[in-house]
């Protein structure tokens, strides 16, 4: 955005209503001060006499405001200089031309004309413009500072999104490297000429978990099923499973899939946090276990602290971001909920549907 579009905004700042009103206000006690003073009840005289000062007051405001921008500065120093310099000869065209000609006169007929007199009555009517325009200018410098900042702290958080996008674009870029891939393949390729099923099992199921990392970071999807997320849980099962032993992660599961659905990477995280933080073996096996009902799901995991984690755990990262992203679903009610006890601990999640 221009200095130009910048400052179009802020001559708006000063809404039609509030000029409306200040200008009310000016003609009514510039009428009750003529009243006061001199006993002139004709308010249309003095309503005119308050036109002139406002349109001369509008007209000073414009050079204001020629002068803040750059690329019109010159003619508002043109165009300042000019009103300066005549401001004399407009001040006699309004009091002895333009006034008496509507039958108001702003001074006494019968009085010889005096240029001093002229001029100090010139400068004490202006007192009243331009201490207005002072105040005006005051106003309107703050209002621009004020809107640069804003346009910096725009432009600030635009460099932010625009370089976290990048980092993203960067991200799944590499992630989907063909020499990664390429990689994997030779890898399971060369396992299953030594005749050895582990190797080619563990890859299969981490190029599973990254192909569905990368579609999601691909995509703006608030959801997925539950079904396609457990897809991805299964195989981290199936992977852990060798290394820590067949009974050490269990799985159970109440209902049927209904097209229940979830937070994207949800589950996952959970059972992730499990396997970083929990002590998992046979004698003290990861437990999870799901509910299906309609317009129900719930996923509760269970594992043993682990004796190694810090007296002050911080853990609880992995799930305040499924807490974050659970709370963007849409037509749907969750709630999650964390205990501890004889050393066990566990994440219950639970999701009901709006019908």
């Amino acid at each position: 955005m221009n200095l130009n579009e910048n400052l179009y905004r802020i001559n708006r700042s000063i809404s039609i209503r509030s000029q409306l009103l200040l200008i009310s206000a000016y003609v009514l006690l510039s009428y009750l001060a003529n009243l006061l003073r001199h006993g002139n009840r004709d308010f249309l005289k003095s309503m005119l006499v308050s036109a002139c000062v406002i349109a001369f007051f509008y007209l000073l405001a414009y050079i204001v405001r020629l002068l803040f921008n750059p690329n019109r500065r010159v003619r508002g120093l043109i165009l300042g200089g000019i009103i300066f310099i005549l401001f004399p000869l407009l001040t006699y065209l309004i009091v002895y031309l333009l006034l008496p000609s509507f039958n108001y006169y702003l001074y006494k007929p019968h009085v010889a004309f005096s240029w001093s007199q002229f001029f100090g009555n010139t400068l004490f009517a202006g007192f009243s413009i331009f201490l207005a325009l002072g105040l005006y200018t005051a106003f309107y410098s703050r209002q621009l500072k004020q809107q640069r900042v804003n346009d910096l702290e725009q432009a600030e958080a635009r460099r932010l999104r625009e370089t976290e996008q990048m980092k993203r674009e960067q991200t799944l870029s590499l992630l989907q490297s063909h020499h990664i891939k390429g990689s994997l393949h030779a890898i399971v390729c060369r396992a299953e000429e030594l005749n050895d099923a582990l190797i080619p099992l563990l890859i299969t199921n981490l190029s599973g978990i990254l192909d569905y990392s990368i579609d999601l970071m691909r995509g703006t999807l608030a959801k997925v099923s539950v079904r396609r997320e457990l897809a991805t849980v299964n195989k981290m099962i199936e992977s852990a499973q060798v290394s820590y032993g067949d009974s050490a992660l269990q799985l159970t599961t109440q209902g049927n899939d209904t097209g229940q659905f979830i937070a994207p990477l949800a589950l996952v995280t959970l059972v992730e946090n499990a396997f970083t933080h929990g002590e998992i073996s046979n004698e003290h096996p990861l437990r999870m276990d799901l509910v299906f009902k309609p317009n129900f799901f719930s996923f509760t995991i269970t594992n043993k602290i682990s004796s190694q984690l810090p007296n002050t755990q911080s853990w609880g990262k992995g799930t305040a971001l499924v807490q974050q992203s659970l709370s963007m679903l849409a037509n749907a009610e969750h709630a999650l909920s964390r205990h501890e006890q004889q050393g066990l601990y566990t994440v219950c999640l639970t999701i009901t549907y709006n019908p």
